[in-house]
């Protein structure tokens, strides 16, 4: 089975970049500069940026304060109609949104199940909002599209109209209500209808225990949240294989019978991000018990289990949920990554370590609803950075990046688009160190400087 980077790097379409994004000549110095292929940051540096791409990168002497360069990240899951507090996003709230994805470095961001955003983009570059670069996927293909003969045969060619103003990914979901899908016949001749379009398909199981074989046996590249327990794939099945745990969403419904831990999460958040201290805390001040939050099947303390034990199994997709109940763009990757970065560290204190406390986070909000797990320390010294960091910033970046058609396949690099967050501090000593940015540049301008808050 083709390797999903290489389908969407034939297939896509280019995403669309607002004219507002005009080019700037800008350089900046005395930074470090991450390095996808080391997965670590670079000396230090000066980058020239031309005509929204990245003309030169030039090593130089340390002189004075020395900041640090990400690429811009990438969003797989975001609902842009939703607004967070269990409604419609409103025309006066669109700005504050858009706002929010850059403040906490995201370049890019793949919208599923939003009706056209051609009227918002036309807006972005009326307004001259904010914002990052949006990419649409095309209307996801469900069971019930398609005309069927004794539930064994596929009849028709694909039964919607593509969308060309949209990008190549075609989602289809797996699994209806009363327990429909698709079988592995259909699932073939699905694929070359799409594959004859120039689309690339991609089946989102929603933790399908068995469906996902058939998927891909066919071909298809698969996309689970959750994921079930019968997914034990070879190194070849791996390759059309994601996984994008979004437990931020089922972590909110645990926490709403904690109002006290509500309120202590809000005041964490602050200060990680810009946006929030404005408008981001709402959707959790407003959640309640009696909120219509999804409390069925897998919970908090499986999924985070689950996450924990089966972390390095897969390739890790990032997707905050934004628009989901309680999540608003932004703060909603805020939580999610702060929930990665507890389940991605080892569970055991070695022998001798001398460590016995547990991280500040995972003590106040996690604790409540796990039981006998014990996490190390973070390692002491700041120059040895612990691997699962390192994996975090490639599945924002490399990973999810290449899977939704990003230009810059979520890397630095000379030749390359410059979509770059400019932060002050060294992530790797804290993954919540990736949010408070100084500055974010998309498409070769700079587009976002945080105004002075007492809260930062």
């Amino acid at each position: 089975m083709k390797n999903l980077t290489s389908i969407v790097l034939i297939f896509l379409i280019s995403a669309f970049v607002p004219p507002i994004l005009l080019s700037q000549s800008l350089k900046i110095k005395q930074v470090r500069i991450w390095d996808s292929e080391k997965r670590n940051f670079g000396p230090v540096s000066e980058i020239e940026v031309e005509r929204s791409r990245i003309k030169s990168i030039r090593p130089s002497e340390k002189n004075g304060p020395v900041k640090f360069l990400l690429p811009g990240f990438c969003d797989a899951t975001v609902h842009m109609s939703k607004n967070g507090l269990g409604g419609n996003t409103q025309p006066e709230d669109l700005s504050f949104h858009l706002r929010s994805y850059v403040s906490a470095g995201f370049s890019h961001i793949l919208s599923i199940g939003d009706p056209d955003l051609s009227p918002l983009e036309r807006e972005i570059t009326k307004q001259k909002w904010q914002s990052p670069i949006l990419i649409q996927a095309q209307r996801p293909l469900l069971y019930s599209d398609f005309s069927l003969e004794n539930d064994n045969l596929y009849q028709n060619k694909m039964p919607v109209q593509m969308d060309p103003k949209r990008i190549g990914i075609l989602p289809i979901f797996l699994k209806e209500k009363d327990d429909r899908g698709f079988n592995q016949n259909q699932l073939f001749a699905i694929r070359k209808d799409i594959l004859f379009q120039n689309k690339t398909p991609i089946v989102y199981t929603f933790g399908d225990p068995t469906s996902w074989e058939d998927s891909l046996d066919t071909g298809h590249n698969v996309l689970f949240h959750p994921m079930p327990e019968t997914a034990k794939l070879n190194k070849i099945q791996k390759r059309g294989f994601y996984w994008a745990p979004m437990i931020s969403t089922l972590y909110l419904s645990e926490l709403l019978e904690s109002p006290d831990k509500k309120k202590q999460l809000v005041e964490v958040l602050i200060p990680l991000h810009s946006s929030f201290s404005e408008r981001g805390k709402e959707p959790f001040l407003a959640l309640s018990p009696e909120d219509p939050l999804d409390r069925k099947g897998i919970g908090f303390q499986e999924a985070f289990t689950v996450f924990q034990d089966r972390k390095d199994q897969v390739q890790l997709v990032f997707a905050s949920g934004a628009g989901h109940l309680g999540l608003l763009p932004g703060t909603a990757a805020v939580v999610e990554i702060l929930l990665w970065e507890e389940a991605m560290k080892p569970k055991k204190i070695p022998e001798g370590s001398g460590g016995s406390s547990e991280h500040w986070f995972f003590r106040t909000f996690i604790r409540p609803f796990q039981k006998n797990i014990t996490l190390i320390q973070p390692n002491p010294d700041p120059e040895t950075i612990p691997e699962y960091r390192r994996e975090m910033i490639r599945s924002l970046t490399d990973t999810t990046c290449g899977l939704i058609g990003a230009d810059h396949k979520g890397k630095i690099e000379v030749g390359g688009p410059a979509h770059f967050s400019i932060l002050t501090e060294n992530p790797l000593f804290r993954i919540s160190g990736i949010f408070p940015i100084e500055s974010m540049v998309v498409g070769g301008k700079l587009v976002y400087t945080p105004k002075p808050s007492p809260s930062r």
